[in-house]
């Protein structure tokens, strides 16, 4: 079971994208985090945010790899956080660096 949230990051609080209705004070960097369970094993966490938007960009863009069974890396947009997913026998595992 796949379990998926997006938070916004607002003055250094985390809100439910669902629960905002504000607008940003600048929509070319919004802060936020995604909550991401594989199997209730948690892989992203309110602990890794950085830039949303582009955030997703890149996870979407390394689904087409995963997809195809193959290990896909790439780098947080704004934090030195490198992020992995690696195929093991049809299971995923993630990592940090």
């Amino acid at each position: 079971m796949v379990e998926i949230d997006t938070y916004f990051r607002i003055n250094n609080e985390f809100v439910l994208i669902e629960e905002f209705s504000n607008q940003f004070s600048d929509i070319d960097y919004i802060e936020g985090a995604i909550i991401l369970k594989i199997n209730s094993v948690t892989i992203l966490s309110l602990e890794t945010w950085d830039y949303i938007d582009q955030l997703w960009a890149y996870i979407i863009n390394g689904l087409e790899t995963i997809m195809l069974k193959e290990n896909y890396f790439t780098y947080f947009p704004d934090q030195a956080i490198g992020f992995f997913v690696r195929n093991k026998r049809k299971r995923f595992s993630k990592g940090f660096y």
